[in-house]
């Protein structure tokens, strides 16, 4: 009886230890999702040996000046941040601890940014070679400038930018879509630059932008399509500054036929007017 019960407890125990060595050895070969806190910047990252998804979830820094990191290391390893999301599937966005003193916000090299909601205080957004979306910032009343540029290498769409009431520039670079109503009731602002490769301007994408009086085409070899009323409530006498001549041509064009919304705006190359009192 004894050696039955000594024998049992025996096997309990080699069962025990087989399945918490096996538990150990999943969570250590296949972190599949787990949390990594540096710097103030809380990241999920998920790993499944096939596939990665690391994403900023909380920012709890104080600073004024945040720089989200290409990368961070975790147990020897390292892990690219490929999205900045603070969106959620209910079309809400969660607000970080430092959404309230951060005023100026920076990221380099991201798949997927978007999800910045009343934020308090913040100033300016600069994001470089983002692959694949940048959008959902909205009632930041404070925000004034946004600076963002995509990949040569993919086609980079942004949209949802909205409700801004201190926005005064946005600088596009190798962005491919502008979607449609992608800048939608900012009021105040009045300079948009676009730096190559765009290659659709959509339907109503500055609507209600009030005091838009600049649109400058820079290194812009090949104008974009310009969707209907893509320019619609802008200011009366919009200028647009254009490369050269041929380009010139081609706005003119596009701003008549496709019915852009524009009231006698004007097309210029640098500082000298080359068309004038344009409506579509």
């Amino acid at each position: 009886m004894k050696k039955t019960f000594i024998n049992f407890i025996i096997a309990v125990v080699m069962s025990l230890s087989f399945s918490i060595t096996n538990v150990f050895a999943v969570d250590e070969n296949n972190p599949y999702d787990f949390i990594s806190t540096q710097n103030g910047i809380v990241y999920e990252l998920w790993s499944d040996g096939s596939f990665t998804a690391n994403s900023v979830i909380d920012i709890f820094s104080s600073a004024k000046i945040i720089k989200i990191p290409n990368s961070i290391s975790y147990n020897n390893k390292t892990y690219e941040i490929d999205a900045f999301s603070f969106y959620k599937d209910n079309g809400k966005c969660t607000k970080p601890k430092s959404s309230n003193t951060c005023e100026k916000l920076i990221m380099n090299n991201v798949d997927v940014f978007m999800g910045i909601s009343k934020w308090n205080n913040l100033k300016e957004i600069h994001v470089s070679k983002v692959y694949t979306y940048f959008g959902c910032i909205n009632n930041c009343k404070k925000l004034q400038k946004i600076f963002i540029s995509g990949s040569k290498d993919t086609d980079t769409s942004t949209s949802d930018i909205s409700n801004n009431k201190n926005l005064r520039v946005i600088s596009y670079k190798d962005i491919y879509q502008i979607e449609t109503k992608a800048v939608y009731n900012c009021p105040k602002l009045q300079s948009v630059i676009f730096s190559s490769n765009i290659e659709n301007i959509d339907t109503k994408a500055f609507s209600k932008c009030k005091k838009l009086s600049k649109v400058i085409f820079k290194n812009v070899k090949k104008l974009p399509y310009i969707d209907e009323n893509a320019f619609k409530n802008t200011k009366k006498g919009i200028k647009f500054v254009v490369k050269n001549k041929k380009v010139a041509k081609q706005l003119k064009k596009q701003l008549v036929n496709n019915k852009s919304g524009v009231k006698n705006a004007n097309i210029l190359i640098g500082k000298k007017v080359v068309y004038q009192n344009i409506n579509g």
